[in-house]
């Protein structure tokens, strides 16, 4: 386990901290929100820590209260009970402790001991990598340079604690530069929609939200065909389509050719030429596609680190969430993870990251008439809507009722969330020939 290996290796650890840290959480409910917003469970050196931190989260995102019963119900529910020590070790844990308002202290430590051991075995890694020849130069290199920016920012410092006067005293602007709009938001290509959003801010994660079909990837790669026309350098993650396919889908979409002549073979000259046109004038636009698949958390990080050095990204696109690699955590809990790092990695590479989600299908089965997507059907985990800073869900009244001729084509792109700003509506059509959507006159 890891634990046995941390200890027996003799790598950085506080165990007491760690204890006294789970311990707080049980004694009192308000120290779990600042343990699961401060520390991950990689900070735990012991295996059962870890386990127990985990059993917090699940909780946390079922609504559940924190407490010996429920963390011991929880642990047993996945078969981890035993392994921790069983209810009396988990009891231990509180045994004695006294209630303090505030646990950033003990926090510190344990996040001061698994930054060191991170060091170390990010070190030994790099090490391995350069020594087998398995990887080249370059490739080391950009797995040092995201390591040690995972770490850089998860070290604690003074600086990070201001009060207003000692955070205009470093910023020459001073209050001016709060008010002056940035200058560096990337256009989406939809004047309506930037009336209500702005553009996509630098260091904000956008999520677009949609049933299957619906055109989520669509509108995603309208936006990125947008941007990057303007200049704005884009990579995009697709774990569901391959390169030959988005790509063959950008180059039909602007030159406004269906895709269904290309699938029976009906293509003729002229739309070849067209389509030629239109794939030239794509070889010019900074977009580059990530069609690896079965991306973790990591693995996007890593690579999008690499293309902001090496290519100046300026936005990040990542379609969809529920593909990414979780591993064998809890889908809730995974979720979760993914949404609070990509939270995390716009705000640390000051890019936009839209990433787009799957919503559940129980919409339709709501009662009443009103049939609009909402916040609550995001599949999977409620961390969804609350990590983002701007939520935008698509509806198309069309597959509501098929029966209604009126419908067809008709969609509603709607803001249903922005933290600093409205919310709104905006109405479009979708094309579905050339999967596009263009803005009502």
């Amino acid at each position: 386990m890891a634990s046995d290996y941390i200890l027996n290796k003799g790598l950085p650890s506080n165990i007491d901290a760690e204890k006294f840290i789970l311990g707080s959480c049980l004694l009192d409910k308000s120290m779990v929100e600042q343990t699961l917003s401060s520390l991950q469970t990689e900070d735990f050196a012991l295996e059962a820590h870890r386990r127990i931190f985990d059993a917090f989260q699940s909780l946390q995102v079922k609504g559940e209260v924190v407490d010996r019963v429920t963390v011991a119900n929880e642990l047993k529910r996945i078969g981890h009970l035993e392994s921790v020590g069983g209810v009396t070790y988990i009891v231990s844990l509180d045994e004695g402790l006294p209630q303090l308002s505030s646990i950033e202290s003990y926090v510190r430590i344990v996040r001061e001991h698994s930054s060191r051991r991170r060091i170390i075995l990010f070190s030994q890694k790099a090490i391995e990598l350069a020594v087998s020849g398995g990887e080249d130069a370059s490739s080391i290199l950009s797995f040092l340079t995201e390591s040690t920016a995972d770490i850089d920012s998860r070290i604690d410092s003074g600086d990070k604690i201001q009060d207003f006067d000692s955070y205009l005293s470093k910023h020459k602007g001073g209050m001016d530069e709060l008010l002056v709009r940035p200058t560096d938001m990337v256009p989406t290509g939809y004047p309506k929609l930037d009336e209500i959003i702005g553009g996509l801010m630098p260091g904000l994660l956008y999520i677009i939200g949609a049933e299957t079909a619906y055109g989520k990837t669509a509108l995603s790669l309208n936006i990125v065909e947008s941007a990057t026309s303007c200049g704005y350098p884009a990579l995009y993650f697709s774990l569901e389509m391959g390169k030959a396919q988005i790509f063959r889908r950008l180059m039909f979409s602007r030159a406004q050719v269906s895709l269904g002549k290309y699938k029976y073979g009906s293509l003729s000259d002229v739309e070849r030429y067209q389509l030629k046109a239109q794939g030239e004038e794509l070889r010019k636009l900074p977009l580059y596609i990530d069609d690896s698949g079965n991306l973790s958390i990591m693995d996007v990080q890593t690579r999008l680190s690499s293309a902001i050095r090496d290519r100046n990204i300026q936005l990040a696109v990542i379609d969809y969430l529920q593909l990414m690699d979780y591993g064998d955590k809890e889908e809730r809990i995974a979720i979760g993870m993914i949404t609070r790092s990509m939270k995390q990695a716009a705000k640390h590479f000051n890019v936009p990251i839209l990433l787009l989600s799957q919503l559940s299908r129980e919409r339709g089965r709501r009662p009443g008439r009103d049939t609009r997507p909402k916040l609550k059907d995001f599949h999977g985990s409620s961390s969804i809507e609350k990590d983002s800073d701007v939520c935008i869900l698509i509806h198309r009244p069309e597959f509501d009722d098929l029966s209604k001729t009126e419908n067809k084509d008709v969609a509603e792109v709607i803001v249903a969330k922005q933290r600093d700003g409205p919310t709104g509506t905006v109405k479009m059509k979708f094309q579905g020939r050339f999967t596009r959507f263009v803005e009502d006159e």
